[in-house]
């Protein structure tokens, strides 16, 4: 039996359909929450952009590519450049290691200690944060540099978040306040609050949040023209993250 070159690429689309299908079922158990808050098209979507992605970085086994997918729902969808994890892109683009399997696993051992570590015991550290995330944007007096906006930046997320913060590391947030203010700067968000509340985001949510298809939301309170201004916009952001993290408490019980 021949096989035409037609044929073996109508197969291969058929195979990547049925993969893409179990993928999308897979998250909506993993992650069901955000997966019902976000629905299927845009599940779709990020299970298509992350096995884009992970064939990028040389996975294309089924559990690599698994896993990469469930990493994205951890960590945000562009986890694998964010400066909070840059062991992520030491084990993908470092030092190769034997195969695909290798680095995944390695990749695994990893997300573990992290999470054994920062979420702890029954996710109390965890549940603890998300308490505290009222504290945030306590930054009434303007500060009179932007290193020292900075530093209570820093000081305030150590104080919600002491074991996140210890083991990500000073030089790893400040890449991340850094990149908080160059997307405040895109979105005329570039004072104190806005700073500040970007930067709480992104440090949930992920470096890559602002369009993440994991987080409408908060692409969308960005673009919204009918909000009358920056100020306001930051503080829209803000009481929409605190909604979510209140509405996460019975997930991370369940976890």
């Amino acid at each position: 039996m021949i096989i035409r070159a037609q044929q073996m690429d109508e197969l291969t689309r058929l195979a990547q359909s049925s993969f893409e299908c179990e993928m999308v079922r897979h998250l909506q158990q993993f992650s069901a929450r955000n997966c019902a808050v976000i629905g299927e098209p845009a599940v779709r979507e990020i299970v298509a952009l992350g096995t884009r992605r992970a064939q990028g970085c040389g996975f294309t086994n089924r559990g690599p590519v698994r896993f990469y997918l469930e990493s994205m729902f951890l960590f945000g969808s562009d986890f694998d450049t964010d400066p909070q994890y840059p062991w992520v892109r030491e084990i993908l683009t470092g030092e190769p290691i034997a195969d695909q399997t290798g680095r995944a696993e390695c990749l695994y051992q990893r997300t573990v200690d992290y999470i054994a570590a920062v979420a702890g015991p029954g996710c109390q550290f965890e549940k603890d944060a998300i308490e505290r995330t009222s504290w945030w944007v306590r930054l009434e007096d303007p500060p009179s540099s932007a290193e020292n906006l900075d530093n209570r930046i820093l000081w305030r997320l150590e104080s919600i978040y002491p074991q996140k913060c210890a083991y990500v590391g000073r030089a790893a947030l400040e890449g991340l306040i850094g990149r908080a203010r160059q997307e405040a700067a895109n979105h005329a968000l570039g004072f104190a609050r806005g700073i500040a509340v970007l930067a709480g985001l992104m440090f949930v949510f992920g470096h890559g949040c602002c369009t993440d298809p994991q987080f409408p939301w908060i692409a969308g309170t960005l673009r919204n023209t009918s909000i009358p201004d920056p100020v306001k916009t930051s503080e829209r952001l803000f009481s929409k993250l605190k909604t979510y993290l209140e509405s996460s408490q019975e997930l991370v019980e369940q976890r």
